[in-house]
């Protein structure tokens, strides 16, 4: 075990309220600011704890960000675990799915999900370099789960399977981004109605599937 990882196994030790308002204040706080402005001043403040207390916890800001972000994967991941046993063989209804399941998580999550996109653009080496090292855990922890069990059946003879992925994911990932960029009001919250989101994702899919299958 490294000094690090000993330091945060006392953080989990610790109450559940205890971590809840420390984690919340954190999330607060770099959801809302890039990493370098975020203030680990104002964390401790309203975590209610002293700033040595928390880098006893993490060492520094850091280690409490790193933390940070792995707690949301964590959080986002287990929905996604749990959800992934119930979707469809059919390509086009699970990455339907998938794509309601993700919009959901952006509703109820909006915190957790600004903090990982916020990482996805960061330019400081350190964190790129944590950026490029999640990605590649995620990618061997999930992708080949939301791609088991498909039927590739009804595909018409002859198609790249795996660019058609690919122009299916594009396709659902660009109407994801625009539905949001359109049902986000001035306060920052997704209104997301799953119903529309499903019709609308129909659309598109039969008009791929024209293309795409036997």
């Amino acid at each position: 075990m490294t000094r690090g990882e000993g330091l945060t196994a006392v953080f989990d030790n610790l109450p559940a309220e205890k971590r809840r308002k420390v984690l919340s204040a954190a999330l607060d706080e770099f959801a809302e600011q890039s990493y370098a402005s975020a203030s680990t001043n104002r964390i401790v403040e309203k975590a209610e704890i002293s700033k040595g207390l928390l880098f006893h916890y993490f060492r520094n800001k850091k280690g409490l960000y790193t933390y940070l972000v792995r707690h949301c994967v964590q959080v986002l991941g287990q929905e996604y675990e749990d959800f992934l046993p119930e979707t469809s063989p059919d390509v086009f209804e699970r990455i339907k799915q998938l794509t309601v399941m993700k919009m959901h998580q952006m509703k109820h999550y909006p915190k957790e999900y600004d903090l990982l996109l916020k990482l996805a653009r960061e330019t400081d080496p350190e964190l790129m370099a944590e950026y490029l090292q999640l990605t590649a855990e995620l990618k061997e922890r999930y992708l080949g789960k939301l791609l088991e069990g498909l039927d590739y059946a009804l595909f018409r003879p002859g198609v790249n399977v795996q660019k058609a992925l690919e122009v299916i994911l594009w396709t659902m990932e660009q109407y994801g981004n625009q539905y949001v960029a359109e049902n986000t009001d001035a306060d920052g919250k997704l209104h997301y109605d799953a119903e529309k989101i499903g019709l609308e994702l129909d659309e598109y899919a039969n008009l791929l599937k024209n293309g795409l299958y036997s």
